[in-house]
């Protein structure tokens, strides 16, 4: 009895958990010690140490707009939704711009 209960609970469970992945997991991308990323919606700053990501400062608009070309802006590989053209990735763009423009505080 326990078994057939178990047999049949087993693969509904295993359903159940691949049902709630989401289709298409982002990958995170390289990065090397040292890397600095800025959260560009906050202005939050981090460093990446060799035992973490330490957070820096906030950034006022005005550093915002001089980052470094080697600052990064994105940890995540793009997804499909943010493939050229996407609503959602000219929004991020757009944002982006602004804020290095000083449109935004």
């Amino acid at each position: 009895m326990f078994n057939r209960l178990l047999s049949k609970l087993v693969p509904a469970l295993v359903l159940a958990a691949a049902a709630t992945l989401p289709a298409h997991a982002q990958r995170a991308l390289p990065s090397q010690d040292f890397d600095v990323y800025v959260d560009l919606p906050t202005g939050f700053a981090f460093i990446k140490t060799p035992i973490g990501w330490k957070f820096i400062r906030k950034l006022d608009v005005a550093q915002l707009k001089k980052l470094h070309p080697m600052t990064l802006t994105t940890l995540l590989e793009p997804s499909p939704a943010d493939a050229l053209g996407s609503p959602r990735l000219a929004r991020l763009e757009s944002r982006a711009d602004a804020i290095r423009a000083g449109g935004e505080d």
